[in-house]
């Protein structure tokens, strides 16, 4: 009973310690604040913080030889010196592993990208052959074409020519056919006219009749002079052939 007393006293005076140490924590801030103006509170963070920011690149660069140090002392309390040198000797046959990895795949890209290079550059000298064949193949073929123009051009200034003196003869030919159907139908008027006034034997019916065929005489005769044309070639055309006359 007089142990557990002294236990809950011994923590009683454990948090009094406490809390004097807070308080004076306390009073010794408050005691800086009011010694030391906004200004210089402002400055003592700045050289705090720049403090920790320098402490914290130090760590950064001491970190890996402190971690290596750390390392080695453990393993070699732990097993002994010779299975720290065993693991320090399989990180770096690890490492050379990871080295001789990467080394192997950029070598392997750059075999790669060579070979692509060479097949586009075999590519590029076959598609240079097969340009310089085919302008040379166009180059015979517009030498050709440009004679087969040059006959053909003199072929149509003939054609032109013999064109023109045809056209002229069908002129012609179209206006004595106008000449000849309007003498035609002067002379259908005249007989129409004899027949309707002057004393005949001809009947209306006739009279009609005859009319009418006069009219489209000029109109059908074309239709019918090339039907019988057609019929009479298509007859020919059956009709067995001498082979020492063709």
């Amino acid at each position: 009973m007089e142990s557990q007393s002294q236990i809950n006293s011994l923590a009683l005076l454990q948090q009094q310690q406490k809390t004097t140490d807070q308080l004076n924590s306390l009073l010794e801030k408050s005691a800086q604040a009011i010694m030391c103006g906004p200004i210089c509170q402002k400055l003592k963070k700045t050289q705090e913080l720049e403090q920790q920011y320098l402490n914290a690149q130090t760590n950064m660069q001491t970190a890996p030889i402190q971690l290596e140090q750390t390392r080695k002392a453990y393993y070699e309390f732990k097993e002994g010196s010779g299975a720290y040198n065993t693991m320090l000797e399989q990180d770096l046959q690890k490492k050379a592993n990871e080295i001789s990895k990467i080394i192997t795949e950029k070598f392997n890209e750059e075999v790669h990208r060579a070979n692509v290079m060479n097949m586009y550059l075999n590519s590029q000298i076959i598609n240079s052959k097969n340009t310089v064949e085919l302008y040379n193949s166009y180059n015979q073929k517009n030498s050709e074409m440009e004679k087969v123009i040059k006959r053909s051009y003199g072929d149509v200034l003939t054609k032109d020519r013999k064109s023109y003196y045809e056209t002229q003869e069908l002129d012609g030919l179209k206006n004595w056919y106008t000449v000849f159907l309007i003498i035609y139908y002067l002379l259908t008027l005249a007989f129409i006219l004899g027949a309707i006034f002057s004393p005949n034997a001809m009947t209306t019916s006739q009279k009609v009749g005859i009319t009418f065929l006069l009219i489209i005489y000029p109109l059908v005769i074309d239709k019918i002079a090339t039907t019988i044309g057609g019929v009479l070639h298509t007859i020919i055309s059956i009709l067995p052939k001498n082979v020492y006359n063709k």
